[in-house]
Parts: structure tokens; sequence; C-alpha cells
């Protein structure tokens, strides 16, 4: 109970109260997590080279041919891969890996990719990173959906490119 300014005892939910501050709270610390994912990547000095493998010759063909914009990019290639990977642990974007070898195991066409200089590169097997997000308020499970326009380190050798500088090539 508390009391009001004429004396009169009125009902007050302390719980609901409570729930209504915290949602309150929460509300004014919303995290913009794409903006802090990328305020984290760094500019690529040299070129970095991936490989992705696909066993979709029109998707082959369709990258291969890929100069476009950032929109087109993420229209094209992240909706595609969301559709072969729905369980991808990242989200959607191209999966990749320095080791042909590897890339070769996800399908028969072998596609070199050459991220150009400049690019940004965010790299979540970096602990210092990864601690730094979490402390900006981006949780690891936002991570896939916060769709960074990047290059997405997240092992020791596994890429998601989630960003249109980047040429492709017949690996």
């Amino acid at each position: 109970m508390s009391y009001t300014k004429k004396g009169k005892k009125e009902k007050v939910d302390v719980v609901q109260q409570a729930k209504e501050r915290k949602a309150a709270q929460k509300a004014s610390q919303q995290v913009d997590v794409r903006a802090a994912m990328e305020a984290r990547a760094v500019t690529l000095a040299v070129p970095l080279i991936l490989y992705t493998g696909t066993d979709d010759d029109k998707h082959k063909a369709n990258l291969i041919a890929f100069h476009g914009t950032q929109e087109e990019f993420d229209a094209a290639f992240m909706q595609h891969n969301a559709r072969q990977s729905q369980s991808a642990q990242m989200g959607a974007g191209l999966y990749a890996t320095p080791k042909k070898e590897e890339a070769r195991g996800y399908g028969t066409y072998l596609i070199e990719c050459h991220i150009k200089t400049g690019a940004k590169l965010l790299d979540l097997s970096d602990r210092q990173i990864a601690l730094k997000l979490r402390t900006d308020g981006v949780k690891p499970d936002e991570w896939a959906d916060a769709n960074p326009r990047a290059v997405v380190k997240f092992g020791v050798s596994y890429y998601l490119i989630k960003t249109c500088d980047v040429d492709f090539r017949d690996g």
C-alpha cells in the first residue's frame, strides 16, 4: 500500500512496477548490434583469399559474374545461403575457408574468393573483440542475425563473407 497526498490508501502492484521499470530500462539500452560489430571490424591492408564450394552450377556462375552493390549481394547470395543452410552457425552469407581441400568437401565446384584491400574483417575468434562486443551489450546469439557488412572470422579457419567487396573466380 502507498499513500496519496490526501492520505487515502491506494493499492500498488510492486511486482508490476518492477517489471515496467526493467522493460523501460531495457528499451533505453537497445544496442545497434550491426553498428557495434562493424565498429570492431578492421580494414584489410592486403587482400584475403578464401575458398567456398558448391554443387549448384548456376550459383557458381552467378558468383563469378557478380559485380554489384551490397543490396544485390544481400538479395542474391545471402538468401541463397539461407535456403541452403537453415542451421548455419553465423547466419546467411557465403561460408569460406583458406583451405582448398576443406572447401571441396562442400561441393564439386570450387570458387576462389578474393576479398579486396579495404574490406572490413571482423574477427570473432579473437577473445578481446568478442569480450568487447559483450561489454557493448552484443550477445553471441545476436551475432548471426546482425549481418555486419564484413568478412566475419569465427573460428581458426572459418570465415563468413557478408560483404560485396570480393572478386569471385574459378577455383
